[in-house]
C-alpha cells in the first residue's frame, strides 16, 4: 500500500477517539492526535508536491523489455521518469505525457523567442556595412575565447 493511501486510511479510519484521547486503532495500532496531524501534514504535503515527488529510475534496456507494461504504469500513474541505458550507457527517456507536452512547448517558446531575438539583431543592424559586423563578431568572439583560456589557466594554476 502506497504511503499517501495509508496516510487517508489512518486519517479515515480514524475520526472518533477512544477515552484516553487515541485515535481509534487502525490495523490494531492506535495513534495520537500528534500522529494525526502529522499524517494530515504528510498527506497534504503529499498532494501539493504530486509533481515534485517522482523518481528517476535507471533501467537496462533488456529490464525495459521485461517490464514494459510496469514501467508504463509508474509512468503514467506515478508520473516516475525512466533513463533506458544499453551497455550502461543512457540512450532514451520515457517520460510522463504531460511532461512531454510541457517540453515541447518549452522548446517551441525557447525557439521562437531565437528567431525573435535574430529578427531584433538584423533589423538594428540592417544598415551596418557587414564588413564592420564580421569583423565586430570576430572581435567579440576572441575577446570571448580569451576569457575562457584565462579561466582555465586560473584553474589549472590552482590544481
Amino acid at each position: 500500500m502506497s504511503s499517501i493511501i495509508f496516510l487517508h486510511h489512518i486519517i479515515l479510519q480514524n475520526k472518533l477517539f477512544d477515552k484516553k484521547h487515541y485515535l481509534k486503532p487502525y490495523a490494531g495500532v492506535k495513534y495520537s492526535h500528534l500522529t494525526i496531524a502529522i499524517a494530515y501534514t504528510i498527506l497534504i504535503i503529499a498532494i501539493l508536491t504530486k509533481g515534485a515527488m517522482t523518481m528517476l529510475k535507471t533501467i537496462s534496456a533488456i529490464e525495459a523489455r521485461r517490464q514494459f507494461g510496469q514501467i508504463m504504469n509508474e509512468v503514467s500513474l506515478k508520473e516516475d521518469d525512466y533513463i533506458i541505458e544499453r551497455a550502461g550507457k543512457p540512450l532514451v527517456a520515457i517520460v510522463p505525457l504531460k511532461k512531454y507536452e510541457w517540453m515541447k512547448q518549452e522548446k517551441e517558446r525557447a525557439r521562437d523567442k531565437f528567431f525573435k531575438w535574430v529578427d531584433e539583431i538584423r533589423e538594428t543592424t540592417k544598415d551596418v556595412d557587414p564588413e564592420i559586423l564580421e569583423h565586430e563578431i570576430a572581435e567579440a568572439v576572441e575577446a570571448v575565447k580569451k576569457q575562457e583560456r584565462e579561466e582555465i589557466n586560473k584553474v589549472n594554476t590552482v590544481i
